[in-house]
């Protein structure tokens, strides 16, 4: 499984952007999936519990329990299970539609990410540029907030 470090951001030519960014992915009338609600899938998976993944991402279990009804909804089909105690208790786990869905939007924001940092870093450098008074044109301009 590919887990990057989230959000996605980059090095290019050396040098590091400080501009970041999220992938939403919109399914109209279905629902929506982005970085919070993968990352949640990835921490039930590594915890083994709802609960301690929700605590992890300090947001209540009702708020993570929803999410992750949401993203049923939005797929049709369930992306965890609860598995029954035994010697190694019970927990949650995640099903192969949940570990798909992980796999599948890392696998997008990696693309996404090689294909457009060149233009993430020129643009974060513009932005640097604007605040501290320089435009891309060479002319001084009043540095913003003062």
């Amino acid at each position: 499984m590919i887990k990057p470090e989230n959000p996605v951001s980059t090095s290019h030519r050396g040098s590091t952007t400080t501009a970041r960014l999220f992938i939403r992915i919109d399914f109209g009338d279905l629902g929506s999936l982005g970085p919070g609600k993968v990352r949640l899938l990835e921490l039930v998976e590594e915890l083994r519990s709802i609960r301690a993944a929700a605590s992890q991402m300090n947001m209540s279990y009702r708020h993570a329990w929803l999410l992750l009804d949401s993203m049923e909804k939005t797929f049709g089909l369930p992306l965890i299970m609860s598995r029954a105690g035994g010697p190694n208790g019970g927990g949650t786990a995640l099903t192969v539609l949940g570990e798909e869905v992980i796999n599948r939007y890392r696998k997008l924001e990696q693309a996404t990410l090689l294909s457009v940092s060149p233009l993430l870093e020129e643009l974060d450098h513009v932005a640097r540029l604007h605040r501290w008074g320089v435009s891309t044109d060479g002319v001084c301009q009043k540095r913003i907030g003062t």
